[in-house]
């Protein structure tokens, strides 16, 4: 079962009392969702998280009457309604019976300490893919036995590689490698094109930092001089090792990036307007 933090969620056009939510999402659910993070009561990269949604729903076929302006002013009426300043936001559309359920609430979420972002963190390479990575949906969800080695091995991640040891993304997040001051990433087409994935790749086309999109195998990763994750409520953030491979996190590279994004967020929720 999903869990809505504080007093009220909505669905579809209607404010309702968390005390009423009992959403259950599993992998037969028919639907698709979208996580966004708040900072100081204001969305962040609404346009291109309400986006991702649509282009979810097209490649799920599911046809969906839902504005734009609709769903910006949902997301409105749920951070004022809950003063909600800092948090995660989760929407759902569910088809059940024909029917099409939205549902918008604030979801458990966690952010990285100043400490780990220092320190980074530990992940193991696990043999599992995505049918359709560039879809949000349920049934892309990790699943119960993935979410229990996470914790059984006390990791922080698992990066998914498929059985030619070709490496994806992380199961929530999306990678990037680096080594000789250029990044590396996996295919637009392999992945879940993560909205902090696309702010990095902006910031280095901006900023002269060579990126490429590529093929990369479990088996170079050693040649790599350090690594990091991606994420909605991670931004990005640094992986001290993989299995018994152990990067560097003090990287010139990613400091600089790091300092670059944290700027781009700042920059983005001081101009943001409801203008609604």
């Amino acid at each position: 079962m999903e869990t809505c933090l504080l007093s009220y969620y909505l669905h579809n056009k209607e404010v309702k009392s968390s005390c009423d939510f009992n959403l259950t999402i599993n992998s037969i659910t028919i639907g698709v969702y979208e996580v966004i993070r708040v900072i100081d009561g204001k969305p962040l990269y609404l346009e291109s998280h309400i986006d991702r949604f649509y282009n979810s729903c097209k490649i799920s076929n599911i046809n969906t009457s839902i504005t734009f302006h609709e769903i910006k002013k949902r997301i409105q009426i749920l951070i004022e309604l809950n003063s909600i300043s800092t948090g995660n936001i989760k929407w759902a559309l569910i088809v059940e019976n024909n029917q099409q359920n939205f549902y918008l609430w604030l979801s458990p979420y966690f952010y990285p300490s100043d400490e780990l972002v220092e320190s980074g963190i530990s992940c193991e390479l696990y043999k599992a893919t995505r049918d359709n990575p560039n879809s949000k949906n349920f049934k892309e969800l990790l699943q119960n036995k993935i979410r229990k080695y996470i914790i059984d091995k006390e990791l922080y991640e698992l990066i998914l590689i498929d059985e030619n040891n070709k490496i994806y993304e992380g199961s929530r997040t999306n990678l990037f490698f680096s080594k000789d001051n250029k990044l590396f990433t996996s295919k637009d087409s392999d992945v879940l094109q993560g909205i902090s994935r696309d702010k990095v790749i902006e910031i280095c086309n901006k900023n002269e930092i060579i990126i490429t999109k590529r093929d990369i195998y479990a088996s170079e990763i050693n040649t790599f001089d350090f690594a990091f994750l991606s994420g909605t409520s991670i931004n990005i953030l640094p992986i001290k090792n993989i299995g018994e491979l152990v990067f560097r996190t003090d990287s010139e590279l990613f400091i600089r990036i790091l300092e670059l994004y944290k700027l781009k967020v700042k920059s983005y929720i001081n101009e943001f307007e409801w203008n609604l």
